[in-house]
C-alpha cells in the first residue's frame, strides 16, 4: 500500500516532487558523506527546500570556502526583505525546524514537513472516530502564505502506530478506516471514496459507506466537513501545492554563484590535457587608497596560445577572467573582467604576450588570490592560486603644492566645505567587519539637512536629524559590502555623497 501511495504522489505533482519521500541517489549519498559534519547537517536542514539543481551544484563544489559562499547565497537569494539586515525566511526556518524537532523528534514525517513549509495550523483535531478510523489528526489553516484559506489537512496513522501519513483522496478511503471499523459497514458493494456521484455507489439517502461511518461514529461534524474539503481540494488540483517548497526570489542566483567560480571544467590541469592555457601572473602593490592598498594584477598571456575570433572581418582576442580573494580561508570577494581586445593588424611587430590588467583595493593583511583565465573562442583554461601579502603602505612625502599654496587651498575647501556642507563615511574599526556594525556619517555645514543611507545599492534608511548612523547586519561571513550615504539639503536637492 505504501509503494501504490508514492507512485500515486508521484503522478499527482508531475515532476517527481516527492519531498522526504525519495530517497537521494546513491552517488550523491556517497558525496554528502565525504562533506564535512556541518555541511551534511546544512543538506540535512534544507532538504526540502533544495532544489534539484541547487543540491547537485552544491555537491559538485570542491572548496569549502565555496560552500560557506553558496550556503550564504541560498539564503540571501530567498530573503523576501533584501533591503533589511534581517533574513526573516531564515529565522523562520530554522524556529521552525526546532520546533518540529521538539515536536516529533525529526523533520522528515508528513506533519513536520507541512509545518517546516507551511507554518503551524490555525487549528487541530485529533481523533479516531470511536475506533473506526485509525488515529487522525485534522490540520485547518484559516489563512496562509501559500495555502488558500480555509484549507484542511488531514494525517492518519496507519495500524495505529508509528509516523502519521498526509492523506490524498486518490489513496481512497481504505487506508483511514481501521479494521474494527470494516465491520460496521453492510451491503454489497462499498465505495472508498468521499464523492458518492465520482463512484457511482451512493446509497438512497445521499451517503456513500464512508461518509456513513464518519456520520455514525464521529461526534464532531468537523470530520466529515474535513474530508470533504480535502476531495474538493483535490479535484481542484489544490493539494498538489501543498508539497512544492517556496522558490527562490531571486531565481538567476544559481547562475551567477556558478559563474563566478574559479573551479577548472573535469580533466583540466591534468598532464596532457590539451585544455590548459599557459600564462603569467605577477601581482603589485602601486599606491595606497585610503587606509587600504590598491593591488595590480597581470596575467601575461602567450599571444599564439589565445585563439582568434573574427568578427566582421575584424579580429579579437575574447578573454574572461574569474577570481576570488580569500582571507583565513574563507571567501572574502569574488569578480570577473571581460577583455575583448583587437589584434593588432601587424602581429610580428607585436609583443610576444597580452597583457591582462586588473585592480583591487584591499586592507593590508595577509590573502590568497586565485585567479582564472579561459579563453572562450580557443575552450582553453589557466587557473593560478597564490598567497599574497598587502603592504600597508605610507603615502608619498613629496607634496606637489608648495606651503603657501597648500595652506590657502586648505582654507578654501574648509570655507567652502562650511558653506555647502560635506558628507563622510566612518568606516568600522578592524579589517574585517561582521555580524552588527554601526556606520555614521560625519557631516559639516549647515547646508545637510537629512541624509539616506544604502547597502550594495539597495535604500535602507533615511535620517532627518543627527546623530547621522545606522546599524548594517553584515551576516557571520566576511563579505564585501558597499556602504553609500547621500546628503540632501532642505528643498531635497544632493548636496554631498560618499561611499
Amino acid at each position: 500500500m505504501r509503494k501504490r501511495r508514492v507512485l500515486v504522489l508521484a503522478l499527482l505533482l508531475g515532476a517527481g516532487w516527492v519531498l522526504g519521500r525519495t530517497a537521494p541517489a546513491s552517488a550523491a549519498d556517497r558525496r554528502v558523506k565525504q562533506l564535512a559534519p556541518k555541511y551534511q547537517e546544512w543538506l540535512a536542514d534544507v532538504a526540502i527546500l533544495l532544489r534539484k539543481e541547487e543540491r547537485e551544484a552544491f555537491l559538485a563544489i570542491r572548496e569549502d570556502y565555496q560552500r560557506d559562499g553558496f550556503i550564504q547565497k541560498f539564503w540571501e537569494s530567498r530573503d523576501p526583505y533584501p533591503e533589511t539586515p534581517r533574513n526573516e525566511f531564515k529565522e523562520t526556518w530554522y524556529a521552525r525546524l526546532e520546533e518540529v524537532r521538539r515536536l516529533y523528534g525529526n523533520i522528515t514525517e508528513d506533519r513536520a514537513r507541512m509545518i517546516l513549509l507551511h507554518g503551524p495550523a490555525s487549528r487541530t483535531w485529533r481523533t479516531d472516530c470511536q475506533l473506526a478510523l485509525w488515529p487522525v489528526e485534522i490540520w485547518y489553516y484559516a489563512r496562509s502564505e501559500r495555502l488558500p484559506a480555509g484549507f484542511f489537512l488531514i494525517f492518519y496513522q496507519p495500524q495505529g502506530g508509528g509516523p502519521y501519513h498526509l492523506w490524498i483522496p486518490a489513496e481512497g478511503t481504505d487506508v483511514v478506516v481501521a479494521d474494527r471499523g470494516r465491520e460496521a459497514q453492510s451491503g454489497p458493494t462499498r465505495s472508498n471514496g468521499i464523492n458518492a456521484s465520482s463512484r457511482g455507489a451512493a446509497n438512497i439517502d445521499g451517503l456513500t459507506d464512508f461518509e456513513r461511518i464518519l456520520d455514525r461514529s464521529c461526534g464532531d461534524k468537523i470530520v466529515l466537513t474535513a474530508f470533504r474539503a480535502v476531495q474538493r481540494e483535490s479535484e481542484l488540483n489544490s493539494l498538489n501545492f501543498t508539497e512544492y517548497p517556496p522558490p527562490p526570489r531571486d531565481t538567476e542566483w544559481l547562475a551567477t554563484f556558478l559563474g563566478l567560480s574559479t573551479d577548472l571544467p573535469k580533466g583540466a590541469g591534468l598532464p596532457g590535457d590539451t585544455a590548459k592555457l599557459t600564462a603569467q601572473l605577477t601581482v603589485g602593490f602601486p599606491e595606497p587608497r585610503g587606509n587600504r592598498t590598491l593591488v595590480q594584477v597581470v596575467l601575461a598571456v602567450p599571444r599564439k596560445a589565445i585563439a582568434e575570433a573574427h568578427v566582421q572581418g575584424q579580429a579579437a582576442y575574447n578573454l574572461l577572467v574569474t577570481g576570488e580573494v580569500l582571507k583565513d580561508e574563507a571567501l572574502e570577494e569574488s569578480f570577473r573582467y571581460r577583455f575583448d581586445l583587437p589584434v593588432l593588424p601587424n602581429p610580428s611587430n607585436a609583443g610576444e604576450t597580452v597583457p591582462l590588467v586588473f585592480e583591487r583595493v584591499l586592507r593590508p593583511g595577509e590573502y590568497t588570490l586565485v585567479v582564472r583565465l579561459d579563453d572562450l573562442d580557443g575552450k582553453r583554461s589557466f587557473r593560478e592560486a597564490r598567497p599574497i601579502s598587502v603592504p600597508k603602505l605610507a603615502r608619498s612625502a613629496a607634496d606637489p603644492e608648495a606651503p603657501a599654496v597648500a595652506a590657502a587651498l586648505g582654507a578654501a575647501r574648509q570655507e567652502l566645505a562650511e558653506e555647502v556642507g560635506t558628507l563622510k563615511l566612518v568606516p568600522p574599526p578592524g579589517e574585517t567587519a561582521t555580524g552588527g556594525v554601526r556606520i555614521a556619517a560625519q557631516v559639516s555645514g549647515e547646508a545637510i539637512r537629512k541624509v539616506s543611507f544604502a547597502l550594495d545599492g539597495k535604500p535602507l534608511l533615511t535620517k532627518a536629524a543627527p546623530p547621522y548612523s545606522v546599524t548594517f547586519d553584515l551576516g557571520t561571513l566576511p563579505t564585501p559590502h558597499t556602504v553609500r550615504a547621500v546628503g540632501f539639503d532642505a528643498a531635497g536637492k544632493e548636496v554631498g555623497t560618499d561611499e
